[in-house]
C-alpha cells in the first residue's frame, strides 16, 4: 500500500477551506438577522405618528446597533477560534493517520522481503 504524503497538505486545505466556508456561512447568517432586524425596526418606526418621535426611536436604534457591532465582533472572534481550532484537530488527525499508514506499509513491504 502506497500512502502519498503529499495529500496530508491537501486535506489540511480541506480544512482550511472548510473553515473558510463556515466562517462565511455565519458571517451571512449574522447579516441576514441583521437586515431581518432593520426591515422590522423600519415597519414599527413608519407606525409611530410625527418626525420628532421617529427620529428618537432611530436614534435609540442606532445606539442599540453599536452594542450589537460589538458583540457581533465578540461572537465572529470566538466562533472563528473555534473553527480554527477544530481545523487544527482535524488536521492533526489526518496527519498522524497518514504518518501511520505510512510506516505500516512499510512494515508490511518490509516483511514481504522477508519471506
Amino acid at each position: 500500500m502506497h500512502v502519498d504524503t503529499g495529500s496530508t497538505s491537501g486535506m489540511l486545505d480541506q480544512a482550511l477551506q472548510l473553515q473558510k466556508l463556515i466562517s462565511e456561512h455565519l458571517v451571512n447568517m449574522h447579516v441576514e438577522t441583521q437586515k431581518m432586524l432593520i426591515k422590522q425596526e423600519n415597519k414599527r418606526v413608519s407606525d409611530v405618528s410625527g418626525a420628532a418621535l421617529q427620529m428618537q426611536i432611530e436614534i435609540l436604534w442606532f445606539k442599540e446597533h453599536k452594542e450589537l457591532i460589538v458583540e457581533g465582533g465578540k461572537w465572529m472572534k470566538g466562533t472563528a477560534s473555534q473553527c480554527v481550532v477544530v481545523a487544527t484537530l482535524i488536521a492533526t488527525i489526518v496527519f498522524a493517520s497518514f504518518r501511520t499508514m505510512a510506516f505500516l506499509s512499510s512494515i508490511g513491504n518490509q516483511s514481504l522481503l522477508c519471506l
